[in-house]
C-alpha cells in the first residue's frame, strides 16, 4: 500500500481534531491543495509536509510514523521499534557519525569533498593503478563506480 492514502487520513484526523479548516493553512497551503492531500489526490512535497505540521503542531516524523505504521499493520509502538532497527542501519553505515561533517555553520556542503572532475577522477585512478591498487580498492577508496573505474583504469 502507498503511504499517500494513510498520510491523507492522519492529515485530515489531525487537522479536524485541531479544529481546524483547510482555509486555516492559508498562506503555508492553499486550500484546494489541502483538500487534493487530503484526499489522495496530489502527494505533499517535504516542505508543505514541515508546513502542516507546524500548523497542526505535531512532529512532521510522528505523522509519518503513524502512517507508515498504518501502512504495515502495526501499531505505532510496533512500528517505532522496527525503525530503531533501521536507525540501526544507517549507524552500521557511518551516516550517524559522519552527518555533521556534511553541514558548516548550519549549512549542507554544497559539493561534497570526494565529488571530482572527470580528469581528476582519471588523475586519481591512474595514481591507484600506479600505487598497486586494485580496481575494487580503487572503487572503495575514491567512491565511483566500478564501470566509471574499469574505464579510467584501462586508458
Amino acid at each position: 500500500m502507498s503511504m499517500r492514502e494513510p498520510l491523507a487520513a492522519v492529515l485530515r484526523l489531525s487537522r479536524a481534531a485541531r479544529n481546524l479548516s483547510q482555509e486555516d493553512f492559508h498562506g503555508r497551503v492553499e486550500a484546494r491543495h489541502m483538500s487534493n492531500i487530503e484526499h489522495a489526490k496530489s502527494s505533499p512535497t517535504l516542505a508543505t509536509l514541515e508546513d502542516l505540521s507546524a500548523v497542526l503542531d505535531i512532529d512532521l516524523v510522528a505523522l509519518l510514523a503513524v502512517a507508515s505504521s498504518h501502512v504495515r499493520h502495526q501499531s505505532p509502538k510496533e512500528f517505532l521499534r522496527d525503525l530503531a532497527g533501521e536507525i540501526g542501519k544507517l549507524e552500521k553505515l557511518g551516516v550517524v557519525d559522519k552527518l555533521e561533517g556534511e553541514f558548516t555553520d548550519g549549512k549542507l556542503h554544497s559539493l561534497h569533498p570526494r565529488v571530482r572532475s572527470g580528469e581528476l577522477n582519471r588523475v586519481a585512478v591512474q595514481k591507484c593503478k600506479a600505487q598497486g591498487k586494485t580496481q575494487k580498492e580503487t572503487v572503495e577508496l575514491l567512491g565511483l563506480g566500478k564501470s566509471t573505474v574499469s574505464r579510467l583504469w584501462h586508458e
